[in-house]
């Protein structure tokens, strides 16, 4: 996570971009974040690879689990998997440097899908 201006800002692979920006994306998990750095109902900016702001929302909820459990997890505006393997793939291609296993905390984060605005008027 960074900081771009004032707001928050949470990076996303460029291929989740278009998906976010649907609404289809509302969630991510993420082991990189530290204590209040993003409160819920307060807007953050969302950029992409290459850390240029594409849209802002606002955090509607952050919860924590394992990665066990968050595989488990059925919810809306996130893929879904099909074990906790899958997830750890996918978690080891974003946290290289990170010993990642089924007992790992990770933070989900939601934002309100009616609160995205596309980022052009935030700078």
């Amino acid at each position: 996570m960074s900081s771009t201006g004032s707001l928050p800002t949470l990076k996303f692979a460029d291929e989740h971009v278009d998906a976010i920006l649907a609404g289809e994306k509302t969630a991510t998990i993420r082991l990189d974040l530290v204590g209040d750095a993003l409160p819920e109902g307060e807007p953050f900016q969302l950029a992409d690879e290459s850390g240029d702001p594409f849209a802002r929302a606002v955090v509607e909820n952050r919860s924590w689990t394992t990665v066990a459990m968050a595989a488990k997890i059925e919810f809306d505006g996130h893929r879904r998997y099909e074990d906790s393997d899958e997830l750890i793939e996918e978690l080891e291609e974003y946290y290289p440097d990170h010993d990642i296993d089924w007992s790992t905390t990770v933070e989900l984060v939601y934002w309100d899908a009616d609160s995205l605005a596309e980022s052009e008027a935030v700078v």
